[in-house]
């Protein structure tokens, strides 16, 4: 599943990582997002060395991410978790820009 137009503006912004990774600490101690960092980036090396950050990114969330987190909250590992923490990540990072999300554009 490829994430919407609109989420993949704001990630190709760059900012919105401080945002979901506030949401992340919710869910994983320091120790356990460190590891996450380390298995995402290794995993860039490893399998897509030349896919931009971004692009590859938006795939490890939803691959890489998406199931520790699903299993940490006790959800299925398929749940849609990754897309709504975005989401939220945008409405945070543009209130304090004092700018407003509408809604949902594909």
């Amino acid at each position: 599943m490829s994430l919407p137009k609109d989420i993949l503006y704001v990630m190709n912004l760059g900012s919105y990582l401080q945002y979901v990774m506030e949401d992340v600490g919710k869910v994983l101690n320091l120790d356990e997002r460190m590891a996450l960092m380390k298995l995402t980036w290794d995993t860039q090396k490893r399998e897509c060395p030349n896919e931009s950050d971004t692009q590859f990114l938006s795939h490890a969330m939803e691959e890489i991410w998406q199931p520790i987190l699903n299993k940490k909250l006790g959800r299925p590992i398929d749940h849609p978790t990754i897309e709504p923490l975005l989401r939220h990540a945008l409405r945070v990072q543009l209130s304090r820009s004092g700018q407003s999300y509408l809604g949902r554009n594909r």
